[in-house]
């Protein structure tokens, strides 16, 4: 029985539950990572947050999605998935970053793509016209993320 189902729009993607679960700190071991996806789940929780820079938690989420798959038939299209990248590399790292994401997630596409810790001029410009506006615009153009967000330290 799931016990709050209450979503809401974000952005162009699919209705995300009004409870996220960030997975920070989600490193102890993959069977934890699924107790606490499969209990996120039946509570109404339907949006994963993690980032390559989380330790093995990309890993971990990958693996409790296929077992929840297999074990409670919760489809990883149910799932709304955030991972992030900082604002620094060529087009060829990123490329390989976002593609070894894809893999640990074991995923086709993100739905939100967040660059996360725009904290300097050079950050901002790396984003709009540097490396990371190409690799947001090849991203886009491939239909590898939904849609893409920016958050900032200060």
């Amino acid at each position: 029985m799931i016990i709050n189902s209450q979503k809401r729009s974000f952005g162009r993607g699919p209705k995300v539950s009004v409870f996220t679960l960030g997975t920070m700190r989600s490193v102890e071991s993959a069977e934890r990572i699924y107790d606490i996806i499969k209990l996120a789940h039946f509570a109404g929780i339907n949006h994963l947050e993690t980032a390559p820079s989380y330790g093995r938690a990309e890993n971990f989420i990958g693996e409790a999605l296929e077992k929840l798959n297999e074990t409670e038939k919760v489809s990883k299209e149910n799932w709304v998935i955030t991972t992030k990248v900082l604002p620094k590399g060529n087009f060829k790292e990123l490329k390989e970053r976002f593609f070894n994401s894809l893999i640990n997630l074991n995923i086709n596409k993100i739905n939100n793509l967040a660059i996360h810790g725009l904290n300097l001029c050079e950050h901002l410009e790396w984003a709009v016209e540097g490396e990371g506006r190409k690799f947001i615009n090849w991203l886009l153009s491939q239909k590898l993320i939904d849609q893409i967000g920016f958050s900032s330290h200060g």
